[in-house]
């Protein structure tokens, strides 16, 4: 009796969930994973603006503390907060991208 030869896998399906079954496993997990990957981006977001608060507060504080202390101190705080807000910026975008993906798997 001669031997069948092995099915033959198309490339393009290949690694491919099969069933409905998989492909819904696979689709839970996608979702789990952008949700994660947007909740950790949001921590960020409020990580930078927590530091931007702490700046502010802290050298105010050192700045206005006596009449005779240094108000350059108030210039190095504005420029600290304004490298905090551009990083947090740039962090926004990335949080706005993964947050899209979330609700266009959402609605769909």
């Amino acid at each position: 009796m001669p031997e069948t030869p092995p099915p033959v896998v198309e490339a393009a399906n290949a690694g491919l969930p099969a069933g409905s079954a998989e492909r819904t496993n696979a689709l839970i997990h996608y979702y789990r994973a952008e949700m994660a990957r947007m909740t950790s981006w949001r921590d960020r977001l409020d990580r930078t603006s927590n530091w931007a608060i702490t700046v502010v507060a802290a050298l105010l504080s050192v700045s206005l503390s006596t009449p005779d202390s240094h108000h350059g101190v108030i210039l190095f705080a504005m420029l600290l907060v304004t490298l905090l807000l551009l990083l947090e910026a740039r962090r926004y975008r990335f949080f706005d991208v993964y947050r899209a993906r979330v609700r266009r798997l959402e609605r769909q």
